[in-house]
């Protein structure tokens, strides 16, 4: 489905909703097993008391709480973990829902702008849209092909499922949960684009998908649109919401425990950190640490692109080649330049210094990403670091040094995709396209990295601690001094 009208958009933000709605399930079933491991006669004052705290902080992507050094407990009455393992767990899913939540929110807020009154969506704000679910996270990217690559009839019919089911799983732990959400369960399916007026049950909407499912996917997604409501998904909480004394959480509890504290600010905050790009940084207030030569190799392969994107004649296959191994040259330079200072901060006499990054997408389910830093040490042995943990600046904010790997596989695989154009017997306007769709990936890569390039990327020697692996976190960069400052200071 194209964002190409209002109806499409409106659609997609109805879908974006339904992500939210989602994920707000999801929290509720968080809080849910916390309760439920302070077993059955556990109050809601109990729930409370031993949770929110923790939990405002996991809905803020705090999750320090639960290292070693802060979990263990020291006092004449308990000397242990505060918090269990399957407790930690919760938590981190929590944490993760909440991030996801906030995501699907500022999407379909930046969505939201581009309806037009022409009946034609502001291509700006599409843009805009696009590039943010590109960037947030793996979540977001998946929803954005999901819709890109679907009906509007099924995209209208799949997320009301998702709504009903979110509902039903929110009211089924609790039926407060949905006090003041403008939401009704008498929604019928043509609200959200699916043709299929007068379905407003689940039996019969699950039969209409098997009816319908033939004509809309694959044999594979047919398969699995057909199968049946799972009855202990279905109905699995509701001994839950039989137990008045345990889990009365209101959405005003839910919002007490700081999910919408500080969201404007933090919204406003991922609005600047995604905004960063080398093209800004003085503009801003920021400095930068990356090297001349390397901001204008950045800038030389970027002017390169758009030459071949614009040439009369259709770019070589050399040229696409040399284009791309510039490209995944430099990604390696940027992350050598900004580890390498805070890398020698815990391993003062290590010698030279290098930093590449490694990926293996064997397993798509479970795929390895690792910065290998190699250096020499103080005994003059060669040592190799691989650090596979890495972080964001904030909680509503990509994980950046992450990405990196995402556009290392994309460069990649243009090869074997340029090979197969140049290989081929295909005409003019045909293998015209397929150069222009590698150079649009080019470019993205590229605006990626000039975001890249802004960031700080700090090192974490897990050693240090002696319990913790070592990490990478991208945040935001230092800031221009200025001298009046001092001056004033002086005088």
């Amino acid at each position: 489905m194209k964002l190409n009208n209002n109806k499409n958009v409106i659609l997609c933000t109805k879908a974006l909703y339904a992500e939210q709605l989602k994920c707000y399930a999801s929290l509720c079933e968080c809080y849910e097993a916390l309760a439920n491991s302070l077993g059955r006669n556990a109050t809601a004052e109990d729930v409370q008391k031993r949770y929110a705290p923790y939990l405002s902080l996991a809905a803020k992507g705090d999750l320090s709480f639960l290292d070693r050094e802060n979990n263990y407990v020291f006092s004449q009455e308990y000397l242990g973990a505060r918090f269990q393992n399957h407790e930690a767990k919760i938590f981190k899913e929590y944490a993760k829902q909440t991030r996801r939540l906030y995501q699907f929110k500022e999407g379909a807020a930046i969505l939201s702008q581009a309806i037009s009154s022409d009946g034609t969506p502001y291509k700006e704000d599409i843009d805009a849209y696009t590039e943010y679910m590109k960037k947030a996270s793996p979540t977001t990217r998946r929803f954005d092909r999901e819709i890109s690559e679907h009906s509007p009839t099924y995209i209208g019919h799949s997320y009301y499922l998702t709504t009903r089911k979110a509902i039903s799983n929110i009211r089924n732990i609790d039926s407060s949960h949905l006090d003041g959400i403008p939401v009704s369960m008498e929604m019928a399916p043509h609200q959200f684009g699916a043709n299929i007026s007068g379905y407003t049950t689940i039996d019969k909407l699950m039969e209409q998908t098997r009816q319908e499912a033939h004509y809309m996917d694959t044999k594979e997604e047919r398969s699995e649109y057909a199968q049946k409501v799972n009855p202990i998904t279905e109905h699995g909480y509701r001994f839950f919401a039989k137990n008045q004394r345990g889990l009365a959480l209101s959405l005003a509890a839910i919002m007490a425990l700081g999910l919408t504290t500080g969201v404007a600010s933090g919204i406003k905050t991922a609005h600047e950190y995604n905004s960063l790009s080398i093209d800004t940084l003085s503009e801003k207030g920021y400095e930068t640490d990356l090297s001349v030569q390397t901001i204008q190799s950045i800038r030389n392969i970027e002017t390169l692109v758009n030459e071949a994107q614009n040439q009369g004649t259709i770019p070589t296959e050399t040229q696409l080649r040399d284009l791309g191994t510039t490209i995944d040259d430099l990604f390696d330079d940027i992350l050598e330049e900004k580890i390498t200072p805070s890398f020698l901060e815990s391993h003062p006499d290590a010698k030279n210094v290098t930093v590449e990054h490694y990926y293996n997408y064997t397993d798509p389910d479970d795929p390895y990403k690792a910065i290998i830093i190699s250096y020499t040490d103080k005994d003059g042995k060669e040592q190799e670091e691989r650090i596979t943990h890495f972080s964001s600046a904030r909680t509503f904010t990509p994980n950046d040094v992450a990405n990196v790997f995402e556009h290392e596989y994309a460069t990649d695989s243009s090869y074997s995709e340029i090979n197969s154009i140049f290989s081929r017997s295909g005409n003019y306007i045909d293998t015209g396209k397929d150069v222009q769709d590698v150079l649009k990936g080019y470019s993205n890569s590229i605006d990626f990295m000039k975001h890249l390039a802004a960031l700080d990327l700090n090192y974490k020697d897990g050693a240090l601690l002696g319990i913790l692996p070592s990490s990478i976190k991208a945040d935001f960069p230092e800031k221009v001094e200025n001298p009046r400052d001092f001056e004033g200071e002086e005088r």
